[in-house]
């Protein structure tokens, strides 16, 4: 093995995405990146969505069904940041399936990942119209004309410089963060007997148990939860997308990528269990996607006006999502632009270096939530949601994938594991075990009741258009050569 890099190795490659990603402009700093990753895609998915995965899986059942995805996504992560770290671009996990997967893995990726983003934001949008229905009647008010306004929000917040999205992002996340400490610690409160119930319920770990059994529902209904919890956690992988406008890279990144590991811990698998022992299971049975189940807890707890606090934590949360997700939406269609994998037009950026061309494309999408706010709101969203869920499985898994091969070359392009400067720990092992589990974890959806198991058909869909890109990019580079 040759001891220098080779010009046709992971060092061109990584030359290369950096001149194409040089447009954009640097100007994030460290502390949004760190409040970004432990808060930024905390949204509908935990503060709304998290009542239908308890409700599936059971009290204990969900406590552990968020803790196993919760793993599954910082093998993912760590996956992400070691091809993040060393080479920091535009398109992230997309350029990384269409360099060291194949063209046609990096087309597919992109595409089907910009279709979950921009399909996450009317629910967001939805969600928060639904929760200021409960301050301002929807007789006055339409959900759809909250959703209207907030689209116009996210597009102010987009449209600027860089810096205004991430410091819009900070303070999104500062208040998602505080209101999620607080909440634990009033549950810990309420279940050691600080704080009074003010509801018939009381809290403890009695409500583990559900008419005698520690697991009330079916092993199906328990599957169906990770279509949820993935969801919850879906997004995750925008701290990677933000790597091409850090402006410290390296020293950023890794701190931002571990600290999803107590993310997972506190944010999610700690509220999740507070939700459980602070109300009985049945509380979250029958009001899926209609109620925040932390709003329930708090009004259970006596506390009437937290349930207010709450309801603007939670509007805010889902603004800060879908602010995120747009951001991350315009950022995918940019990389994908600058490889010949979307139109040109989408590769311009204004003097403050944003995609606006990609900006606008995406929101032509987002207009959709006029048809989730109008017609069967929680039949529609259960659908987007299950379509966004398997979208980012499928991206996860080929996040995995891609660090695999990419370690592989890194060594056959001169490069030493002692050089990178954050290492994916238990390779190649757990590289695979992400790999297998994120593959494994889309068979849930062959349990989620009515016909919504159609939406396998975006697996084939997936693979033909993997197999069908990299076919026309042989052809095209033919033409080229002769």
């Amino acid at each position: 093995m040759a001891n220098q890099p080779d010009q046709g190795g992971v060092f061109e490659i990584k030359k290369d995405l950096e001149e194409k990603g040089s447009k954009l402009k640097r100007d994030l700093k460290g502390r949004h990146l760190f409040m970004i990753s432990i808060g930024g895609v905390i949204g509908t998915g935990l503060f709304v969505g998290s009542g239908y995965s308890i409700s599936q899986a059971g009290p204990l059942g969900s406590v552990l069904v968020y803790a196993l995805t919760g793993v599954i996504m910082f093998i993912t992560m760590r996956c992400l940041g070691e091809m993040a770290v060393f080479m920091p671009v535009a398109g992230s996990f997309q350029a990384y399936a269409t360099k060291f997967i194949s063209p046609g893995a990096g087309f597919s990726v992109g595409w089907f990942y910009w279709l979950n983003f921009a399909i996450s934001i009317p629910f967001e949008l939805v969600i928060s119209g639904q929760m200021m229905s409960k301050w301002v009647s929807p007789d006055i008010v339409p959900v759809w004309v909250w959703g209207t306004i907030f689209a116009v929000i996210f597009v102010v917040l987009n449209i600027f410089a860089v810096k205004f999205f991430g410091e819009a992002e900070f303070w999104f996340c500062s208040i998602k963060v505080v209101a999620i400490i607080l909440f634990i610690i009033i549950g810990i409160c309420e279940i050691i007997g600080i704080v009074g119930t003010g509801g018939a319920a009381q809290a403890g770990f009695g409500n583990l148990v559900v008419d005698g059994t520690l697991f009330p529902t079916s092993f199906g209904a328990i599957a169906t939860a990770f279509i949820t919890v993935a969801f919850s956690y879906n997004g995750t992988e925008i701290i990677g997308l933000t790597a091409g406008e850090s402006s410290q890279p390296e020293h950023q990144l890794k701190r931002s990528i571990n600290n999803t590991a107590y993310r997972t811990l506190i944010f999610y698998v700690g509220s999740i269990l507070i939700l459980v022992l602070t109300l009985p299971w049945k509380n979250f049975v029958g009001v899926e996607f209609q109620e925040s189940p932390f709003v329930l807890t708090l009004q259970n707890a006596g506390f009437g006006f937290a349930s207010d606090v709450m309801n603007f934590v939670v509007i805010t949360a889902a603004l800060s999502c879908g602010n995120s997700l747009l951001y991350s939406c315009m950022r995918l269609l940019f990389g994908m632009a600058n490889e010949g994998q979307a139109p040109k037009a989408l590769a311009k950026v204004t003097k403050n270096g944003v995609p606006r061309n990609a900006l606008i494309f995406t929101m032509v999408i987002v207009c959709l939530y006029q048809l989730t706010s109008v017609y069967q709101p929680a039949v529609i969203a259960l659908v987007l949601l299950s379509i966004s869920s398997l979208a980012g499985m499928i991206n996860w898994a080929c996040i995995c994938l891609s660090q695999i091969r990419f370690r592989k070359q890194h060594l056959a392009s001169g490069g030493k594991i002692e050089d990178l400067k954050f290492k994916m720990f238990g390779f190649p092992y757990l590289s695979y075990i992400g790999l297998i589990a994120n593959l494994a974890m889309m068979l849930s959806f062959v349990f989620l009741p009515g016909n919504l198991t159609q939406l396998f058909a975006f697996v084939p869909a997936f693979a033909i258009l993997w197999i069908g890109y990299d076919i026309y990019n042989k052809k095209k580079n033919k033409k080229i050569e002769n």
